[in-house]
């Protein structure tokens, strides 16, 4: 961008605003990144075609050469191509790696929420209660912070710890 608008400079200091104009570098060099290896091949290529009828403001002086600042600025084109593909590529990658998420989100949604619920259930059932309470991660092993129990090392129970209580089921007739 600062070489086009050296460059600018230049060609108003020796040729009438109108050879500006006529190379396609009147108003505002563009930021944007696109936008301005379109502005600048366009203005390499209307210099390739040359000043057309524009005249040096004073001929007593010899015009500068533009020849090599055109090639630096097809050199930063070049440069700026490569860097903006290279950009394009990591946005396209992240957007597939985030619908790749989104996707797995769903389909863990879709199918460990209700699978995990039964199971929690059932050791309810069973009167498990240690069980159910483990079967869904906390919020804390989602993040993969161990729980103060897993610190500490504590004995896992086995499930005669928590066998049901005798229930007497007789019937009164």
């Amino acid at each position: 961008r600062q070489r086009l608008i050296a460059l600018r400079t230049v060609i108003e200091a020796d040729y009438p605003s109108a050879a500006t104009a006529h190379l396609g570098m009147a108003g505002e060099t563009p930021i944007v990144p696109d936008q301005l290896i379109t502005f600048a091949q366009n203005v390499l290529r209307r210099l390739d075609d040359g000043f057309g009828n524009y005249k040096p403001l004073f001929p007593e002086i010899t015009p500068p050469n533009i020849a090599p600042r055109a090639a630096a600025i097809g050199q930063d084109i070049a440069s700026l191509t490569t860097a903006v593909a290279a950009v394009d590529q990591d946005v396209r990658e992240t957007q597939d790696a985030q619908n790749l998420r989104n996707l797995a989100l769903t389909q863990w949604t879709h199918n460990y929420v209700p699978v995990a619920s039964i199971i929690e259930n059932l050791y309810r059932l069973a009167q498990m209660p240690a069980h159910a309470d483990r079967v869904r991660p906390t919020s804390r092993r989602r993040t993969g912070t161990p729980e103060p129990e897993d610190i500490q090392g504590e004995t896992p129970t086995t499930d005669s710890d928590y066998a049901p209580e005798p229930v007497d089921v007789t019937l009164d007739a």
